[in-house]
């Protein structure tokens, strides 16, 4: 082979490489693109389902949870007898979500607040939260004299 013949060989073989490392290059420049349309899709599914996920609790309102297991006053009743001290009711249930006193007498009230908000009627809800209420009254002399339990329910 002649020095020539070599060039146009050499020539002819860089020309090669560079329109391979090209076709390479543009293979590369898809896949990323089709990369970043994927992150951005699976983003954008997780931002959604996330979102959709989020609706699918209970939003419970700043609330006492000690009267959770509590379904009636009769139960409400046999939780908190007539005559224990402020010391046992709150051994009991903890600190009332509110003190007051009314006619010489303390009343402690727990409250529990939940408003449905799944998929299904977060459009129409209606913001008014299910509630369970205990109010134990005490004497001047801090011994249990009544206690009340409501619960309503707006489902």
């Amino acid at each position: 082979m002649n020095p020539t013949g070599v060039g146009s060989t050499l020539v002819k073989i860089r020309s090669k490489l560079l329109k391979h490392a090209e076709a390479s290059q543009a293979r590369v420049d898809q896949r990323s693109e089709r990369m970043r349309q994927l992150e951005i899709r699976f983003s954008f599914g997780i931002v959604m389902a996330s979102i959709l996920l989020s609706g699918c609790n209970m939003t419970t309102i700043p609330s006492n949870r000690s009267i959770d297991n509590i379904e009636s006053h009769a139960e409400a009743r046999s939780v908190i007898r007539e005559g224990m001290t402020m010391e046992e009711v709150h051994a009991k249930l903890g600190e009332p979500n509110h003190k007051a006193t009314m006619n010489d007498q303390i009343v402690w009230s727990y409250t529990k607040a939940e408003i449905n908000m799944n998929p299904f009627n977060t459009l129409f809800a209606t913001g008014i939260p299910d509630t369970k209420s205990l109010a134990v009254t005490f004497n001047t002399k801090g011994r249990v004299v009544r206690v009340d339990f409501s619960e309503t329910t707006n489902r």
